[in-house]
């Protein structure tokens, strides 16, 4: 959104679902209890976004 692309655009280009950013940029984190654990932490996931933008 900062960079003026639309959320509907981003979820596209980087094929990741529209309702998971929508929920990123809303603030709602809702993580499965489920399944294997993430790979990246939240603050270098958070570094990682920064440095592809």
């Amino acid at each position: 959104m900062e960079s003026g692309m639309s959320i509907y655009k981003a979820a596209r280009v980087f094929g990741v679902p529209e309702s998971t950013l929508r929920d990123r940029h809303l603030g709602v984190d809702q993580l499965p209890n489920h399944g294997s654990k993430p790979i990246f932490t939240r603050d270098e996931e958070n570094l990682l976004v920064n440095r592809l933008s």
